[in-house]
């Protein structure tokens, strides 16, 4: 176990170290927002911003540090006995909606070099314009780096066809026959990669709007007040001591339309984080420092991507999402089986239950009634039980549990042992999550109603009805008020909580012209 855990600190320490410096320059541009808060409070408390006298026309341009750039690396084994001309490639990894892959050759007396993209959806004509480092790493730290500019789009690789003189690279740079390769990916711009829309921002939304956010081309019309309730950042900028907090456009260079689009429908409500663009909304969250975002990345990486648990762990080290980079580490852990352990000793076999939180207070305790039990054949079992309270042991095991030449004689079918333990959980200390809302007596003044559980009290309004029962009264408020923002909402919680029966869904989908839930309702029925 402790092996299996050095092992993964040095893989979450490397991803660590590899954005250490955007942390470093994030970190201290945040400070330098929260001095820049506390300042234009002060100055608000004393001056209050004349509507009057704010411009209409100007604009402003605000950098941004958004940077979109990872690194691919591989060894390729046994690289002095490549054929000529036969390409090794490296595995395809995601990043950022696109795949990506590195490839080595030896040819005409060279190593050849290169990195391909293939984009997961795009939408007709694509491009990506890149900033690319390729590296290859020798012993005693002799590297070869070479960079290069590149748009992908017609050509969906490039590389350096003379990257190194293979016997120099032999020589020099082959480690046990083994060649370390690097590239660094930076994506400077995209096109033709963006998904569908859920949410307007454009002209439409004019008169609603009191400032336009510009990127590139593209002007957003959004809600001071409503950014600047979502974003420290966007509070600092439109209502701090900044001359943007007096103009009518506000210009955010270094970031995609896309993904600022993708960013602002994820504020206002929407169902909008998915597998491609998780990474690109996360970046935004971090950046401009929204909670209500990162937390909808992170929930949507808890519980529906279906990326790889290594992705996952590397965002989730990266914009320091707790939760979803312990139930990552939990899942590397569990691909080594450790919950259960046998062993021989003194001439019985040992049989021993571990427990690991994954998210523990300083003190925990998990009291347990525990079912040890060795499978046999025609049912001939044996079974031990034990009540036991987990701590910082966080195991139990009976030192003789069977007599070991009698379970070699009875209990093994082809060699095999099949044991299985039953575990019940009768009480937890210490292994509660962070919470989101208070139900204590702050709330007093807003309940009607306390619930009472053990020893903690919950301050609550019986008006409140269940969020199964209510899902019609919505519904008709929505239609009523031609709100699609609410209509969505509820159509996504039919097609994917609701318990009611498809003849009442369908029967709902028809009435409220849901369109999405109307079509999944007649494909479960005959």
């Amino acid at each position: 176990m402790k092996s299996v855990e050095k092992l993964m600190l040095a893989e979450t320490e490397k991803i660590r170290n590899h954005h250490e410096q955007k942390f470093n320059a994030l970190s201290a541009r945040l400070q330098s927002i929260e001095a820049s808060i506390q300042k234009s409070k002060d100055v608000s408390e004393k001056e209050p911003i004349n509507e009057s006298t704010v411009p209409t026309n100007n604009t402003t341009n605000v950098a941004s540090k958004t940077v979109k750039r990872f690194q691919l690396k591989h060894v390729f084994k046994d690289v002095a006995s490549f054929v000529q001309n036969k390409w090794h490639y490296s595995t395809w990894v995601e990043h950022y909606n696109v795949k990506w892959q590195m490839s080595v050759v030896h040819c005409n007396g060279h190593l050849r070099f290169l990195v391909y993209c293939d984009p997961i959806a795009p939408k007709g004509k694509w491009s990506i314009r890149t900033e690319l480092e390729f590296k290859v790493v020798g012993g005693n730290r002799n590297v070869v780096i070479r960079t290069w500019d590149f748009v992908y789009g017609e050509y969906g690789d490039f590389g350096f066809q003379k990257f190194q003189d293979w016997e120099q690279m032999k020589k020099w740079y082959l480690v046990d026959g083994n060649l370390t390769v690097e590239a660094k990916v930076t994506i400077v711009e995209t096109t033709g990669l963006a998904k569908p829309k859920v949410r307007k921002f454009d002209e439409s939304q004019k008169d609603i709007s009191d400032v336009i956010m510009v990127v590139r081309d593209t002007k957003f019309y959004v809600s001071k007040m409503f950014l600047a309730s979502q974003s420290s950042v966007f509070k600092a900028l439109l209502f701090g001591n900044f001359s943007e907090s007096k103009q009518s456009e506000v210009t955010l260079n270094g970031i995609d339309p896309d993904d600022f689009h993708y960013f602002l429908e994820v504020l206002y409500g929407e169902s909008a984080v998915d597998d491609m663009n998780v990474e690109d909304v996360a970046l935004l969250a971090d950046m401009y420092d929204a909670p209500t975002a990162i937390r909808k990345c992170e929930e949507f990486l808890l519980k529906e991507s279906k990326k790889k648990v290594e992705m996952k762990l590397e965002i989730a080290t990266r914009y320091h999402l707790e939760k979803l980079e312990k139930k990552c580490m939990s899942e590397i852990k569990d691909k080594v089986p450790k919950e259960m352990f046998v062993t021989g000793r003194n001439n019985h076999l040992v049989f021993a239950v571990f427990c690991v939180p994954i998210a523990p207070a300083d003190k925990w305790s998990i009291r347990t009634k525990l079912e040890y039990k060795v499978v046999g054949p025609n049912q001939n079992d044996i079974i031990r039980t034990w009540d036991f309270c987990h701590k910082n042991n966080g195991g139990f095991s009976f030192q003789k549990f069977q007599d070991w030449e009698e379970m070699e004689k009875w209990y093994l079918v082809d060699g095999n042992l099949t044991v299985e333990a039953k575990v019940t959980i009768v009480e937890t200390t210490g292994l509660r999550r962070e919470k989101i809302r208070k139900f204590d007596e702050s709330q007093k003044d807003i309940s009607d109603c306390i619930m009472k559980v053990r020893d903690t009290k919950f301050y609550v309004s019986k008006t409140v009805r269940n969020r199964y029962a209510n899902v019609e009264d919505i519904a008709l408020l929505a239609d009523m008020y031609d709100t699609p923002t609410a209509i969505r909402k509820w159509e996504e919680f039919l097609l994917r909580e609701s318990k009611k029966a498809v003849e009442n869904k369908l029967e709902i989908a028809t009435q409220y012209n849901l369109e999405n839930l109307k079509e999944w309702c007649k494909s479960q029925t005959p």
